[in-house]
């Protein structure tokens, strides 16, 4: 399976890497939430690196990186420890979590750049339930200061090179306007200060 894994990664670098449209690449989303949601395991990290160094030596022009499930000292750590080679650590984090990314990192010995691949409202894991089982929805405006908090925070930290909301299009994932920028549905829309006929969601709106 690995030797699978590292020959479709580096065949995918080597087919894309002198596009302009690339930014970075990173090394799986989320891996260690097959293991260990905490802390992953020596042998899901060393593969990591295994594969990292790989990429940049097909790609020496371009950082690479890896991308967590929120953030947490053991795996934090070991990823110091573990992988050198990750020009930085990738970190989906919701809510109020995002914000304090950056300091956790700090107290835990991290000294590499970091990104914030996904942000947005408190995530629906974290959210009050009704007492016939569904999730209680923050407004767009409880979330709109989430955003721009995010946002914020990554701006004013000085290792932080990155912070991209999640998601840019439309899913449905426990409501059809949860974590989505646009929507399927133009009457959510209505009566917002930034107008966009058949596109916008209200959060994006008041944005």
């Amino acid at each position: 399976f690995w030797m699978s894994a590292r020959e479709n990664y580096v065949a995918g670098v080597r087919k894309y890497k002198n596009s302009p449209a690339i930014l970075w690449w990173t090394v799986g989303n989320e891996m260690e939430l097959e293991v260990n949601p905490s802390a992953g395991n020596d042998c899901v990290w060393k593969r990591v690196e295994w594969i990292a160094q790989a990429v940049k030596e097909e790609d020496p022009n371009h950082p690479v990186g890896t991308c967590l499930a929120g953030v947490a000292k053991p795996k934090v750590t070991s990823i110091d420890e573990l992988c050198p080679s990750l020009d930085f650590v990738g970190v989906n984090s919701y809510g109020d979590d995002a914000l304090h990314v950056g300091p956790q990192l700090r107290e835990w010995g991290w000294t590499r750049p970091f990104a914030l691949l996904e942000f947005g409202p408190r995530g629906h894991w974290a959210s009050p339930m009704t007492e016939f089982g569904s999730y209680v929805e923050e407004s767009s405006t409880e979330k709109v200061p989430r955003y721009n908090n995010t946002c914020y925070s990554c701006y004013e930290d000085e290792l932080c090179i990155g912070a991209f909301a999640f998601v840019w299009g439309w899913k449905w994932e426990k409501t059809g306007t949860w974590y989505n920028l646009f929507n399927e549905w133009t009457a959510v829309t209505e009566n917002v200060t930034v107008p966009c006929p058949d596109c916008e969601s209200e959060v994006m709106a008041a944005l």
